[in-house]
């Protein structure tokens, strides 16, 4: 059993990320499988260490362009100075600048080549970038040999002069092209050594043939993955348990102006999708009795639907003297957080408790008048992300 992730936004620190990442791990929590977090563009060095920054591996990525090599490697494995020195002999350059995050190749006054360092390890390369006269050319990208190729040529906007991308070349890991990306205007397509043309969406429709899903397999999905990919899943993926993730922003849950709202349409953008959806994931259980009416409205069929394990709320919060002067903080909580963090007023840390069966905390050297704020948070691979917050008390 797999759980493929095809969110395209968890990779990137927001509090909306942190919330729907939190979502999803207490979902994985409960499965012991493993998961794969599928990408449908080009999953750069950068957005490899946002990943891992918050536990995901760079085993589990799948980005869908390098899918149809037969190179799946993400890691840098190529060092730097080996690559300096085989383009000083080939570019025969005349000066070599050591940058923070680059060595510049020089010729007759010029940048002829840029290496691009890996920015967790300056030993090993992820680019290398070639000008001719300040103009980019091409730029190579690398794994554990050349990844891809992206080919420019230089065109002018409102904005001026830029480069614009014409071709990008993937390889195999011996060397070999495995096929080139074709841009034309807002269009692209995929040609293969046989001859053979696909446009995105093929593309897309063969990714998930090859993912030969079963039953036990789960697809997540969110309202970020793209139209065509949502498509070739509804299309080729039904034999596979599908989950709808229903994006919210985050906010109190009390009901005020900073409540938990839908957006971008919320549940209405899955409507065409009810047919074949096996379980739809909600924030509240406010949420879960408005989608039940709106599909009994208009006669949708109903698949399961489940409040997402962090919902929760302060039910009430106080603060009491004890017999020896002390001040004691109290407080019903709804929901099931893994801890609870105190803090004054002005936002500064007192305390925290991990009982989650615990509802009260001693202090010692404040006064009522100081006020006090309740944050319930779980566990996350990025750290504590809070779910709800109390008011001031």
């Amino acid at each position: 059993m797999t759980i493929y992730i095809f969110s395209q936004s968890l990779g990137y620190i927001s509090s909306n990320s942190d919330y729907k990442q939190a979502c999803i791990e207490q979902i994985l929590r409960a499965s012991f499988c493993s998961n794969k977090y599928i990408c449908t563009r080009m999953i750069g060095q950068k957005e490899i260490n946002n990943y891992k920054r918050v536990g995901i591996g760079a085993e589990q990525l799948v980005g869908i362009p390098q899918y149809f090599t037969d190179n799946q490697s993400l890691e840098s494995s190529v060092k730097a100075e080996e690559k300096l020195e085989e383009l000083k002999n080939i570019l025969q350059c005349t000066e070599v600048s050591y940058r923070d995050s680059e060595i510049w190749l020089i010729k007759d006054g010029y940048v002829i080549a840029s290496i691009l360092l890996d920015e967790t390890d300056k030993n090993y390369l992820w680019a290398v970038c070639y000008y001719s006269c300040a103009k980019l050319l091409r730029m190579e990208v690398y794994t554990d040999g050349i990844s891809y190729m992206n080919s420019y040529i230089t065109a002018t906007s409102e904005q001026g002069l830029y480069a614009k991308i014409t071709k990008r070349t993937f390889y195999n890991k011996d060397g070999s092209v495995a096929y080139d990306q074709i841009f034309e205007g807002e269009k692209e397509w995929f040609l293969f050594p046989d001859g053979r043309l696909c446009t995105k969406s093929q593309m897309m429709e063969e990714f998930i043939r090859t993912l030969n899903l079963s039953e036990d397999d789960v697809i997540l999905l969110d309202e970020s993955v793209p139209n065509e990919l949502l498509r070739a899943v509804f299309m080729f993926g039904k034999v596979a348990r599908l989950v709808a993730l229903v994006r919210v922003n985050n906010g109190s849950a009390d009901g005020g102006e900073n409540e938990m709202v839908f957006s971008r349409g919320s549940y209405y953008d899955w409507f065409p999708y009810m047919e074949m959806l096996d379980t739809i994931v909600v924030s509240t259980e406010e949420q879960k009795k408005d989608l039940l009416e709106e599909l009994e409205t208009y006669h949708y069929n109903i698949p399961i639907i489940k409040v997402a394990p962090i919902e929760g709320e302060f039910v009430s919060a106080g603060v009491v003297k004890s017999p020896d002067g002390n001040l004691v903080l109290s407080w019903e909580f709804k929901g099931k957080p893994d801890g609870i963090l105190i803090y004054n007023e002005l936002g500064t840390w007192i305390g925290e408790t991990r009982n989650v069966e615990q509802s009260c905390f001693l202090l010692k050297g404040y006064e009522k008048k100081d006020g006090f704020i309740l944050k319930a948070y779980i566990d996350t691979a990025r750290g504590k992300t809070t779910i709800a917050e109390s008011e001031r008390f």
